[in-house]
């Protein structure tokens, strides 16, 4: 476990404005609330198939290691500063957020018994062991059909709803804007080309920065889209577990022990 957990510099945001500063505290404190729900070892339960749920734990905690090392990313960039993996990293945020999402509405399903478990379990283990290459592992063909991966834009549905039953976004389609608006800062286009360079038309003058930085707009828009997608993340993290646990769902057991619940309050 890498430690000390990064820390946003003061000096990196000397930009920012009073709503931006916020968020990025909020963003902060969220960060170090993952913790004491880290795990370091998941031993399956032998009792019982491995299929779901225990399929669908491994992958919440693999999750979890993900949505950790992000966050420290985007507090890297933010410190760096590099406004191209600060968008990189929120947008891989969201993404995971959306993942968590679907998980949740598949489970959702399951126990409302709209979803078959066997279902639940092909799910679980197309989540966990996803890949746009099979022919990279070998797989035969039947076995890359099991494995293929969820279409980002699905997920992102799972997500986009959330938002608005969970989080009181009035738009049905936030999450899918806010992912298109991060694309256009990853992909080299106009948005993404613009780094650390400043155009004027009427004079005819480009200006480029030897230290690029993050445009203040940038860090203040995408502050706030980290805290929320975090925040949503964590969300999703514990109605997961407490759906499992309402169930009575024999699951792996965890080293070390305690609670899985993310705090929040």
């Amino acid at each position: 476990m890498v430690k000390p957990i990064p820390h946003i510099l003061p000096s990196a945001i000397a930009v920012a404005d009073a709503d931006a500063r916020a968020s990025l505290n909020q963003f902060e404190a969220l960060v170090t609330r993952l913790e004491p729900a880290v795990r370091t070892e998941a031993r399956f339960r032998r009792e019982v198939p491995l299929e779901f749920p225990q399929i669908a734990a491994s992958y919440l905690l693999s999750s979890l290691q993900r949505l950790r090392v992000t966050a420290w990313g985007i507090i890297s960039a933010i410190n760096a500063p590099n406004e191209v993996l600060f968008a990189m990293s929120i947008r891989g945020l969201l993404e995971s957020a959306a993942n968590l999402a679907h998980l949740r509405a598949n489970l959702q399903r399951t126990y409302a018994g709209d979803l078959p478990r066997k279902d639940m379990s092909y799910l679980a283990l197309r989540m966990k062991f996803a890949t746009r290459k099979p022919d990279d592992a070998g797989y035969e063909s039947d076995e890359a059909a099991r494995v293929s991966s969820v279409n980002v834009l699905t997920t992102i549905k799972a997500l986009d709803k959330f938002a608005t039953t969970d989080l009181g976004f009035s738009g049905d389609k936030t999450m899918t804007t806010w992912y298109e608006r991060l694309s256009e800062f990853c992909h080299p286009n106009c948005l993404g080309n613009s780094v650390g360079s400043e155009l004027d038309f009427p004079s005819g003058i480009e200006t480029y920065r030897v230290d690029p930085g993050i445009h203040a707009a940038v860090l203040g828009q995408f502050s706030q889209y980290a805290y929320v997608l975090l925040y949503a993340s964590c969300l999703l993290w514990n109605d997961c577990w407490r759906m499992m646990s309402n169930a009575e769902e024999v699951l792996p057991t965890f080293e070390p022990t305690g609670t899985l619940m993310i705090l929040l309050d």
